[in-house]
């Protein structure tokens, strides 16, 4: 029952917020991108490292660089991501 526990410190949001940063390498772009502002991402993404209990992202300058860990959870959540966005497919042509 832990697993449930740690999960439930996570929403799809903050996981979708931490899959866009990392496709596109930084906060300000993905919050241009999600139309959220750059203080939501950050938090979304301390969030995520906060359930995970790992660094994700580091700051080299003025960029940011993914860390082992996020491609880690990268390749982990994108077929939960995308099968859970194909749930909308599958009930909309049940009604």
């Amino acid at each position: 029952m832990t697993g449930l526990y740690r999960s439930a410190k996570l929403n799809v949001q903050q996981l979708l917020t931490f899959r866009r940063v990392y496709e596109l390498g930084g906060y300000t772009a993905a919050a241009s991108d999600s139309g959220l502002s750059v203080a939501t991402i950050w938090q979304h993404i301390r969030a995520v490292e906060r359930a995970y209990e790992v660094q994700l992202f580091r700051k080299v300058g003025r960029k940011i660089e993914a860390t082992p860990a996020a491609a880690k959870l990268t390749e982990a959540i994108d077929t939960i991501l995308v099968d859970l966005e194909s749930t909308f497919d599958v009930i909309g042509d049940a009604s």
